[in-house]
């Protein structure tokens, strides 16, 4: 049975509303996160209040009450559910008359604040975890050297740098590799080049 239904069944009519409204803002409070989570790594209090604003208005909420409750969403996301990235330390403490009444510095942006989740950050260290692992899947050298022979009979040659990232990729085992170089070098050739000496040794790749 559910504990709401049964607690709201013999509540006041006020109660009860009160009841629907506490679980409405706990439920958009965690699909909210979820947004976050998934389009980005830190947030900030403005990313949370334009979402909260979007869901008070698909839902049933009087116009008088819409600002409110925003303002509990918000309150929800970043006080209860999102982890507060503090900025390090400037070592500088400022005067009385050059603080805001929340205490916070006249130098810092309002609403700058980063923020993120407990599952963001078990994400990350999972992946420099895995960042320091080797034994991982690997290409065997004449695999590679056939893939960039054949990207190259077919008029797209690699140059020195795009080969020995392929070549770095496929054979580290490494369980993390990164690939970092400005726009226009050339990631997505390599990448097409690692792709196909992976395929043709028997892997699978997943873009």
């Amino acid at each position: 049975s559910d504990p709401t239904t049964e607690s709201t069944e013999t509540a006041p009519p006020a109660e009860t509303a009160a009841i629907a409204d506490s679980h409405w803002i706990a439920q958009t409070a965690d699909h909210i996160l979820g947004v976050m989570e998934a389009s980005r790594s830190t947030w900030q209090m403005w990313h949370v209040r334009a979402e909260a604003q979007r869901q008070v208005r698909t839902a049933d909420v009087p116009v008088e009450r819409a600002s409110a409750w925003v303002d509990l969403l918000v309150d929800e996301v970043l006080n209860r559910r999102s982890v507060a990235l503090s900025a390090p330390a400037d070592n500088v403490e400022e005067p009385e008359v050059l603080r805001r009444v929340d205490g916070s510095s006249v130098y810092t942006v309002a609403g700058a604040a980063l923020y993120t989740s407990q599952r963001i950050l078990d994400t990350e260290v999972r992946l420099v975890a895995a960042a320091g692992r080797r034994g991982g899947a690997s290409v065997e050298s004449t695999a590679v050297d056939l893939a960039l022979l054949e990207m190259a009979a077919n008029g797209t040659a690699l140059d020195a740098g795009q080969a020995s990232l392929v070549r770095q990729m496929c054979t580290s085992g490494a369980r993390v590799e990164l690939a970092i170089a400005p726009a226009g070098a050339g990631k997505t050739t390599a990448m097409r080049a690692l792709t196909l000496a992976w395929t043709e040794d028997g892997g699978q790749v997943i873009g």
